[in-house]
């Protein structure tokens, strides 16, 4: 579990409409405070370069510090993390059972087990995601590409008013990239903010806004231009 006393001096707002991207390595930081924002964590804050616990996450005017995920998604967020088979998925379960349990545990729609609804949710998410597949399929035979296309689509399908993404490009062609780019867009327009991390600063150029470098937690510089790509291995800048 990542250590929260690593992240330290981070003041982040994300305004309606706002998209922002953060990289690093997944040690610097990135992970554990990507796990913070979504609720992952069990402690009370972020921490500072002393490991002293201090500070506060809210959205929308809503204080959900170390409540757990369910705040978060009560909220108005939506998450998807960089574990897709096992941390998003279950991967010895149907699709369709997958899509029921996210379907019961954080949307919150289907009080009752009506079958009708839920499986119109998933043609829609399926449609969304572009597969013609049967849901009845195990989840880990799907490629990784379709399990990336699906479990976006299932979390836009939330509109909520903040949706944290991590390594939101893995195994998508350059097609399915230009298509989220378009949906990030889309859906910062109808006012909602994005925020997503990534190891991969070339990445997010065609999605953020605007990029952030996190490294020895804390957030250091805006990258623009060749600057995303001066990140050594050790999640430092080289000096250019």
């Amino acid at each position: 579990m990542p250590d929260l006393s690593h992240i330290r001096n981070i003041n982040l707002e994300l305004f309606p409409g706002m998209i922002l991207g953060i990289t690093g390595t997944r040690d610097s930081g990135l992970e554990t405070l990507e796990m913070a924002v979504a609720g992952l964590l069990n402690h009370g804050g972020l921490g500072n370069n002393s490991g002293k616990i201090e500070g506060s996450i809210a959205l929308n005017g809503i204080d959900i510090t170390g409540k757990g995920v369910r705040a978060f998604r009560k909220a108005g967020g939506a998450y998807l993390g960089a574990d897709r088979l096992g941390g998003n998925l279950a991967p010895e379960l149907a699709l369709s059972e997958n899509l029921i349990i996210h379907a019961f545990r954080r949307n919150r729609r289907f009080v009752f087990l009506d079958l009708a609804a839920l499986g119109s949710w998933q043609r829609k998410i399926m449609k969304k995601a572009g597969i013609n597949r049967p849901v009845s399929d195990r989840a880990d035979s799907f490629s990784g590409g379709m399990i990336q296309r699906i479990l976006l689509a299932r979390e836009f399908a939330e509109e909520p008013s903040l949706l944290v993404l991590s390594e939101a490009g893995s195994s998508l062609d350059e097609a399915n990239l230009a298509k989220l780019a378009g949906e990030l867009k889309a859906l910062s327009r109808r006012g909602s903010s994005v925020l997503l991390f990534s190891t991969d600063a070339d990445e997010l150029k065609p999605l953020a806004d605007e990029i952030l470098w996190l490294g020895n937690g804390a957030l250091n510089s805006t990258l623009t231009g060749a600057l995303s790509s001066a990140i050594n291995d050790a999640g430092e800048l080289n000096e250019i």
